[in-house]
């Protein structure tokens, strides 16, 4: 593993095992927030315990940080960065109307995975608050999950809309991108980012698959609460969801 550091604040890595984990691993080294990159990840792990290995050109990033505020608010970040992949992922070419967003953390285009995040807290050996958000998109390839208690979807590649960027200059977008959306939450709160977000994800009223622990609901989305929570229509009553796997039909 080599490790380079890039201003500003980027560390970048030939090799890891999880951009996540490098993350933990540096905690108590790092005074300001920092994203890390990986040209190659073999031990990412996402929501559910899933791991894959990411090959040399697909993107595989953290950002560690520090954010002020409610630690309820800490889960709204994953909002804020799919909007910013999606508008990276709008500025290399692919069609802004194939790309949507999906409860909670996806970003597809034309309905197919092609960007996870996966969000942890942390706290340093000082007591402070720390935020992780991980951020792995197909730039060239498709990476195959393991499996795990999730339902099926389909995935992409940015390849199969667009000529795919480097993962250097992706990145340096995405920071200029998550940059914008995070002013915009702190400025207006989540309300503008609650309302961005559900402009590109599926339509109130849709059908939709829901795996809660070891129940599996069919019913119709309602949209994302203040907190945001999945709001679904199941056998005739409303139901909040702050954590579940969802396909939508």
């Amino acid at each position: 593993m080599t490790r380079e550091l890039l201003s500003p604040k980027v560390l970048i890595y030939d090799k890891l095992d999880s951009t996540n984990l490098e993350a933990l691993r540096i905690l108590n080294d790092i005074s300001s927030a920092c994203w890390l990159i990986a040209y190659e990840q073999f031990g990412g792990v996402g929501r559910y315990g899933k791991t894959w290995h990411s090959c040399f050109g697909n993107f595989s990033s953290s950002l560690l940080f520090f954010p002020t505020g409610d630690e309820s608010q800490f889960a709204q970040r994953s909002f804020i960065t799919a909007l910013a992949v999606r508008d990276t992922i709008i500025e290399f070419e692919v069609p802004p109307d194939f790309i949507t967003l999906k409860w909670p953390n996806d970003v597809l285009i034309d309905n197919k995975k092609v960007a996870g995040i996966l969000l942890q807290s942390a706290t340093t050996l000082s007591k402070r608050r720390a935020l992780i958000i991980g951020v792995g998109v197909n730039l060239l390839s498709i990476e195959k999950e393991n499996e795990g208690p999730v339902l099926p979807q389909p995935i992409s590649s940015i390849s199969d809309f667009a000529k795919p960027p480097n993962a250097r200059k992706f990145l340096h977008t995405l920071i200029k991108k998550f940059n914008h959306w995070e002013k915009s939450f702190k400025t207006f709160g989540f309300s503008e980012i609650r309302r961005a977000w559900e402009s590109f994800g599926p339509s109130i009223g849709q059908d939709i698959n829901i795996r809660c622990g070891k129940e599996d609901s069919k019913g119709q989305y309602l949209g994302i609460n203040d907190f945001g929570a999945l709001k679904a229509r199941v056998r005739g009553e409303e139901r909040v969801y702050p954590s579940a796997e969802v396909n939508f039909r």
